[in-house]
């Protein structure tokens, strides 16, 4: 079942949309003064830093960590 539910392939490829929808998501939640919207700043910074760190080759994809952004 994880072999044919498996996407990090896919992952690796879209990591930079997949963050950008992400972090287009957070900004959605605070303009509806969702509750997230104290952590909102921690969640976009997070992200940043999965970014950076897939942009500077250390970011370990697994499979293990499937849903990792």
């Amino acid at each position: 079942m994880r072999r044919i539910n498996a996407s990090i392939d896919f992952d690796k490829r879209l990591y930079a949309e997949d963050i950008a929808g992400s972090k287009a998501h957070c900004a959605m939640l605070v303009a509806q003064k969702d509750p997230v919207t104290g952590r909102s700043r921690g969640i976009s910074a997070g992200l940043d830093q999965i970014r950076s760190e897939i942009e500077g080759g250390i970011f370990d994809f697994s499979a293990e960590h499937e849903d990792i952004i």
